[in-house]
């Protein structure tokens, strides 16, 4: 085999490898989202507003420092949402409202769903 096509074998593969790495990463980072969503709904419907409060705070402080990476291999304007959407529920837990609070956590988790849709390999992006 030639030298130029071991080459651009080799970047093939090694361009595969890193698309098959950022998909594992993705959705990593995605069900990790929905598990801290799913504590955040557990104790803001049980209204315990101090344990939310926490939860809510290390939701904005670990989203802030994902969101910077996920930027890095795909820009789209929901990741940016998703910061201003969890500061809000922040706040919302804060001001202890049960209502709003339960709403921003709604829009929170449709937003991250859609932007899990948007960034992960799916066959209708394709066709």
């Amino acid at each position: 085999m030639k030298p130029a096509k071991i080459v651009a074998v080799s970047l093939f593969l090694l361009i595969v490898a890193l698309g098959i790495a950022e998909q594992i990463y993705v959705h990593k980072i995605f069900d990790d989202f929905s598990k801290r969503a799913a504590i955040l709904e557990t104790d803001i419907e049980a209204r315990n507003f101090s344990s939310a409060a926490t939860y809510a705070e290390e939701l904005e402080e670990w989203w802030e420092k994902k969101a910077s990476l996920l930027e890095s291999l795909a820009h789209n304007r929901d990741i940016k949402s998703i910061c201003q959407e969890a500061a809000r529920l922040h706040g919302y837990i804060q001001a202890e409202n049960y209502t709003e609070s339960k709403v921003s956590l709604a829009a929170l988790k449709c937003i991250g769903d859609t932007l899990s849709k948007l960034l992960t390999f799916r066959l209708e992006h394709i066709i």
